[in-house]
């Protein structure tokens, strides 16, 4: 069930997205609008976002992308850039001319996230890598657009435990408990799985982002705490199995505050006990939202703010995540908890004795 939560694109900028084959940017002939403090120009670039189609999922291709923040770091200066803007608004940035290849550390860098303006959900994640429409990351006095590689964030919520290695085509889950115990159930024509857990115990999960590089991924910190949004779920296949809450969950290992989220992320889920007299348990939805920002929360040199988005798990992050066929929409794992799936989902009962 694997989704992708925005498309692998390069996608071209004017200092951002921008589609080479739709427009063409007109080149500013003295484009210097002052200087840095040590001397040395600055530029003011033109965003011109395109509007191709960036989502979730193809269907979704206008439902997905709609808001970008870009910041870059001059290193020579000590000086952060930043802006943002929502799609099909016009936006600039003012930049000191200088090498931005972040090949090291230390040095300059551009990066920018992509993702909805609604909720402020990150979906993608890139880099610059070309000026003027050429590979490169050099901004001259020349430069009036840059383009960045831009790289989904996916999930891939399955059946496959990570040991041992999944079927060939097939990926392990990118949400694991320990132990690993997995049943599936029908919804519609789907198979879900059921990721079941003990009544009354805690058990360590853990949630995995994959899709952009380690590089890229490290860009994404830690703004804060995550929240664990849970809800009963009454599974439409049988009136048996009855919803149920689940206790807590609990952030057990990431990165720190203000450094890189740790890919996966490990919670503790804590589980109720069995709901009725029979010793019956039941389903659950669970999902995730976790707060970061991009790079850096250092304010830019012209006083902007870093914003503030959230990781999460589908677009729709509180209903069920039926794959990537069903356009990626649902966000929520489901979890089994107890003995509530005993007979395919229904309470069977032994014959009575022939008389």
């Amino acid at each position: 069930m694997k989704k992708t939560l925005l498309l692998g694109i390069i996608a071209l900028f004017a200092l951002a997205i921008f589609s080479c084959d739709q427009f063409a940017i007109p080149q500013i002939p003295n484009n210097i609008v002052g200087y840095t403090a040590d001397g040395r120009a600055i530029v003011e670039l033109e965003i011109n976002p395109a509007g191709a189609g960036r989502a979730l999922h193809a269907t979704l291709a206008q439902a997905g992308s709609d808001f970008y923040e870009v910041l870059f770091y001059d290193e020579d200066g000590d000086e952060y850039y930043r802006t943002s803007w929502r799609e099909g608004r016009t936006a600039r940035i003012r930049l000191p001319l200088g090498n931005y290849s972040g090949a090291t550390a230390a040095d300059s860098w551009g990066y920018i996230f992509a993702g909805r303006a609604e909720d402020m959900m990150l979906l993608a994640v890139g880099r610059m890598t070309h000026v003027n429409e050429v590979v490169g990351t050099t901004i001259t006095t020349a430069s009036t657009s840059v383009s960045f590689t831009v790289n989904a964030l996916q999930t891939n919520v399955n059946k496959y435990p990570t040991t041992p290695t999944p079927p060939v085509g097939e990926t392990a889950s990118t949400f694991q408990t320990t132990p690993f115990r997995v049943e599936e159930i029908k919804v519609g024509e789907r198979d879900i799985p059921v990721f079941m857990l003990n009544a009354a115990t805690s058990t360590p999960a853990n949630f995995d982002i994959t899709g952009p590089s380690t590089a890229l991924l490290s860009q994404i910190i830690r703004q804060g705490d995550p929240t664990f949004p849970t809800k009963p779920y009454a599974w439409p296949g049988s009136t048996e199995d009855l919803p149920i809450a689940l206790n807590s969950v609990a952030l057990t290992t990431s990165g720190a505050v203000g450094a890189p989220v740790g890919f996966p992320f490990g919670v503790s889920i804590t589980t109720l006990g069995n709901i009725n007299a029979g010793g019956k348990g039941g389903l659950c939805l669970l999902s995730f939202e976790f707060p970061v920002y991009l790079s850096s929360d250092e304010d830019s040199a012209t006083g902007e703010a870093a914003k503030t988005w959230y990781l999460k798990g589908g677009l729709n992050n509180t209903i069920l995540d039926i794959g990537h066929e069903y356009m990626g929409m649902g966000g929520s794992v489901l979890i089994g908890s107890g003995n509530v799936l005993g007979g395919s989902g229904l309470v069977i009962n032994p014959a009575p004795p022939t008389p």
